[in-house]
């Protein structure tokens, strides 16, 4: 049988991280997560901080831009070198 998404995500290391996780975006104005390709660092860390907002009675409030780094460097310099 297909395992579920709820079980999938307690898999992954960035869900068993998950207080750790809230608590570092909690208590500083910038954290870096760094990790394993597959750790769920793209698709966990968002869900960690929209469950604790909305936990908190502020999921509406919540407003979270997600990027992937190589992109917007590779965009940047495809910019650059147009440009030059």
């Amino acid at each position: 049988p297909e395992m579920t998404t709820t079980c999938q995500r307690a898999r992954l290391p960035a869900y068993l991280m998950k207080e750790d996780i809230w608590r570092a975006i909690r208590d500083n104005q910038v954290v870096v997560i760094s990790g394993d390709t597959g750790c769920g660092k793209t698709t966990q860390v968002p869900q960690i901080v929209l469950d604790a907002m909305v936990d908190m009675g502020q999921g509406g409030s919540v407003e979270m831009i997600c990027t992937q780094p190589r992109r917007i460097s590779a965009m940047s310099v495809a910019e650059r070198v147009a440009a030059e």
